[in-house]
């Protein structure tokens, strides 16, 4: 993309229609800067505790906050990473699935180190291998009251993932109100390094939102969302062909052609969400929330050359682009009740289950061991991540005689069940056909089909236990404590802490610091994924068939690779928060 203009415009905004004005609450209202008056529930067990008042750095994003960086087809971690320094959303070309899988990454660590909540509850991640994180972008926009994102260590709080910081999204739940729009634009660029205007990129996107009255004080929201996105191609035509492997008369041909491709890729998503809530009692109130999303998108690879050793030319006379089509369901669902006892204890109780599906095939390609008998569609693999999480959360403030204020006690209990499982592709996407003996490549080009004897089908369980104890300890000094074993089946267990204090110098200036530990066990799709895909080799320009194995396999350890162990981390901030006036 070098010596390039993109502008990005607006075609059309055909529709902005309100239908009813929804009910918000006045934290949702106010402009980011009325920071003491912001009350947030992540990274800490206290009510009513504020952004400029908490011991640890929080952001908090409210739907005004993602409408305002312009991006108004964008997804939600491409939100995030807009507004916030802090966080980056993965984009790629040329990769395969991460074509169409963008996770976020916080802090500068990796996707997998942060952990994602929803209403307070984890969310199940995806079933690549491609950072083993939440797929933020299967949240419709629409459904998002505010945004919660700790900048801080927090496993001791909430348990492995959380090394880099949680991201916890609050769904909306008014009660009557909407919302309807839709838009239409795409991208005319002026691309000097192959002197063309460029029009693509459009981008169809509609989003909804609906409140509804359960009963006397009940309510049901629901949101939903279609997006579908157009490729663009930054690539621009080579000079000359660094990337075949015969200087022969086809591949000549292709001189200054721009036959690679750089840039997004197309996809179409579908994504719904519910949240709603009914109270039993004065003391008890039931809730539940989910989610279901589709998407279907096209990976790029790189060309093969006509005369390469992985192409068949009877087939594909003037080389081929190899396409990875995605197909990726995901949904979740929660259901719990919370409350509080005679005796003053805060209850929440909760069953969590979520799944991610993600199938994919290779189109406009070919097995060039197979010769001519080589289909050009194949059927790759399938990969399946699921969970289900119990959860019991307890809190009540103590008064004690030796503290200024009362001392907030919080412990909780939970267990998690998690199943990973894949399914193998053709037998033409990896078997060695008759032509291999001469050379030829085995397997479809662009990433390689799942062989059955490489399918796995595992599960491990996991428990935890905490204890959350934080004080006021006198008007300007807050000091806090936290502590939480974790057991994995395969892994072994963990004891964790972290120490948070905030100290008020003037009203408007105060100090604040935390430091902790954390732990996180491989997930199950790190720990047991099997695929390949291609690249250039290190020393030269021809493309190389990798395959990505777990470090188990007979093969890996021939290679030198180790057992995956648990990943354990030290984390140490301090900072000032400052209120003008």
């Amino acid at each position: 993309m070098l010596n390039c203009q993109s502008h990005s415009y607006l075609l059309v905004s055909a529709i902005v229609l309100s239908l009813l004005a929804g009910t918000t609450s006045a934290q949702d209202t106010k402009s980011n800067s009325v920071l003491r008056e912001q009350i947030v529930v992540t990274g800490t067990r206290i009510p009513d505790r504020s952004v400029i008042d908490s011991p640890v750095p929080i952001d908090v994003l409210t739907p005004d906050d993602l409408r305002q960086t312009g991006a108004v087809q964008g997804e939600v971690g491409e939100l995030i990473s807009t507004i916030l320094p802090s966080a980056i959303m993965r984009r790629s070309s040329n990769s395969d699935l991460g074509d169409v899988v963008r996770t976020v990454r916080l802090r500068g660590l990796d996707p997998a180190h942060t952990l994602v909540l929803v209403n307070g509850k984890r969310r199940h991640s995806i079933s690549i291998v491609a950072g083993a994180a939440v797929d933020l972008n299967n949240i419709p926009v629409s459904s998002i009251k505010r945004i919660e994102l700790l900048r801080d260590g927090a496993a001791a709080q909430y348990g492995s993932d959380a090394i880099a910081g949680v991201i916890n999204i609050i769904l909306k739940d008014a009660d009557d109100g909407g919302s309807l729009s839709t838009t239409y634009g795409g991208h005319i660029t002026n691309f000097k390094p192959t002197d063309d205007l460029i029009a693509d990129g459009q981008t169809i996107f509609v989003s909804g939102n609906r409140g509804f009255k359960l009963g006397q004080d009940g309510f049901l929201n629901l949101s939903a969302e279609f997006r579908d996105r157009g490729a663009t191609n930054r690539a621009g035509a080579p000079d000359s062909l660094p990337f075949f492997e015969n200087q022969t008369s086809p591949n000549l041909a292709l001189t200054g052609k721009r036959n690679f491709r750089a840039g997004d890729s197309a996809f179409t998503d579908v994504n719904t969400m519910f949240n709603g809530g009914v109270n039993l009692s004065e003391d008890i109130a039931l809730y539940t929330f989910g989610s279901f999303s589709y998407r279907h998108g096209k990976g790029i690879n790189f060309f093969r050359f006509p005369d390469s050793s992985s192409n068949v030319p009877a087939i594909h006379p003037n080389g081929f682009l190899p396409i990875t089509n995605t197909k990726q369901l995901d949904y979740s669902v929660v259901a719990g009740a919370k409350g509080e006892t005679a005796n003053n204890w805060k209850w929440d109780a909760s069953v969590s289950y979520g799944a991610n599906d993600f199938g994919f095939d290779m189109s406009n390609s070919v097995n060039a061991s197979l010769g001519t008998a080589s289909p050009t569609k194949f059927d790759v693999a399938n990969y399946k991540y699921q969970n289900t999480i119990v959860n019991l959360d307890m809190s009540k403030p103590f008064n004690i005689g030796l503290l200024k204020n009362p001392l907030n006690v919080a412990y909780g209990l939970e267990y998690r069940h998690e199943n990973y499982t894949t399914k193998s592709g053709d037998e033409a996407s990896f078997i060695a056909g008759p032509l291999a003996a001469m050379g030829a490549p085995i397997g479809v080009q662009g990433n390689g089909g799942l062989r059955p004897e490489d399918t796995v089908d595992v599960s491990r369980n996991s428990g935890a236990a905490y204890l959350d104890l934080k004080s006021d300890i006198t008007d300007k000094l807050l000091l806090g404590a936290a502590g939480r074993f974790e057991y994995y089946s395969d892994f072994g267990e963990t004891i964790n802490g972290k120490l948070t204090a905030r100290y008020e110098i003037i009203p408007q200036f105060a100090l604040r610091g935390s430091a902790g530990t954390g732990f996180r066990a491989p997930a199950l799709t790190q720990s047991f994924f099997k695929g390949g895909t291609t690249s250039f080799g290190a020393t030269t320009n021809m493309l190389v068939s990798n395959q990505f194995l777990p470090a188990t396999d007979p093969v890996a350890q021939l290679l030198g690779a180790e057992e995956l162990e648990a990943e354990k981390s030290r984390n140490f901030s301090v900072g000032f928060t400052f209120t003008p006036g």
